[in-house]
């Protein structure tokens, strides 16, 4: 998995994006820090299910309004998707079982 941070459009978010190996999806959040608890502070949370955002394309069109990612950070995005491996036999068991026992999904937009 691969996290990094970038600037937000508004002027005090957070914004993280990333590669999550395991789902093999893209994602991002927004969160706001000066609101104190913590569910309420993510803001947005997308790319939580397998195969959600495949491209990085495809995540910059949903972060629209909240961030832009910067040229260098897209090509990190991509060179970590390009060097994922495939999930383990023990984390497709655990996304299975999770989906089975119907799991929602954190995505918030």
């Amino acid at each position: 998995m691969s996290r990094y941070s970038i600037s937000a459009q508004q002027s005090g978010l957070t914004v993280i994006v990333g590669w999550d190996n395991p789902l093999t999806t893209f994602f991002a959040q927004v969160f706001d820090p000066s609101i104190e608890e913590d569910v309420e502070a993510c803001l947005l949370w997308i790319g939580t299910a397998p195969e959600a955002i495949p491209t990085v394309a495809a995540l910059q069109a949903q972060l629209v309004g909240w961030a832009t990612i910067p040229d260098d950070i897209v090509a990190r995005l991509r060179r970590d998707q390009h060097a994922a491996t495939p999930p383990t036999p023990l984390q497709r068991w655990a996304h299975q079982l999770l989906h089975d026992a119907g799991e929602p999904g954190p995505d918030r937009a």
